[in-house]
């Protein structure tokens, strides 16, 4: 019975942690899929929507939308953290934003007419806004924590810099937005779009550390996999 639930217990860590890969390859993937389907000249990834990628590009914000409404993480922070994320993400991938034509949730279920001068891309733009800003939050706060006394672990520092260094990516490319959209607009015609990209790139690698995806990040031992833990690893 203990072999059993052992085993049981490792195919479910596994499991968790290839979800997460996963996340971090579609956020990665995904700005380049817009690139390779429209061939470039796009102003904001969201833009795929408007493109023939447009059905990738839900697809691949949903994805991640969905995991992350059902990532449980360690504690209520990360769920909470992670549900808000995963709405936002939702939202994301199901209102488009205003790329030159007549777009709106209508346009993608069919209901009708769409009006691309309506609320739409404003909601759009702040559930973006708000799902970049937990993604960062993960990165500089809940991903590098730590339940466990501190102790000398060359792997855990790479990879908490790794997520310092991606939660900043994040938060520079949002305030550099913030400015473009409050002040002044700097930001050339693809300026948004690399930006985007950049944060997009952030996300994916942080999520993909901590997906064990990069082999010597990881520990030696697999006693740092937890799933559903009350206890956070080293």
């Amino acid at each position: 019975m203990e072999h059993g639930a052992a085993r049981l217990r490792d195919e479910l860590i596994h499991s968790f942690l290839a979800l997460r890969k996963a996340v971090g390859f579609i956020g990665t993937a995904l700005p380049f899929a817009m690139l390779l389907v429209h061939g470039g000249g796009l102003g904001s990834v969201s833009e795929g929507y408007c493109t023939a990628g447009s059905a990738l590009f839900v697809a691949g914000i949903c994805a991640i939308g969905t995991f992350l409404l059902f990532y449980r993480g360690y504690d209520a922070r990360d769920r909470i953290a992670s549900f808000v994320a995963g709405g936002a993400a939702l939202v994301v991938g199901q209102v488009p934003c205003a790329c030159g034509k007549d777009v709106g949730p209508e346009f993608i279920w069919g209901w009708g007419p769409s009006y691309a001068a309506s609320a739409w891309p404003t909601i759009h733009l702040l559930a973006a806004a708000v799902l970049f800003c937990i993604l960062a939050l993960f990165c500089l706060w809940l991903f590098p924590m730590s339940d466990a006394p501190p102790r000398a672990n060359r792997q855990k520092d790479q990879r908490n810099l790794t997520y310092y260094v991606c939660g900043s990516v994040i938060a520079g490319c949002l305030l550099a937005l913030f400015v473009h959209f409050a002040f002044v607009r700097w930001l050339g015609p693809a300026g948004m779009f690399w930006l985007e990209t950049l944060m997009l790139l952030a996300f994916g690698i942080s999520w993909a550390v901590k997906g064990e995806a990069i082999a010597f990040l990881n520990d030696g031992g697999a006693a740092a996999l937890t799933l559903g833990a009350s206890r956070r690893p080293t």
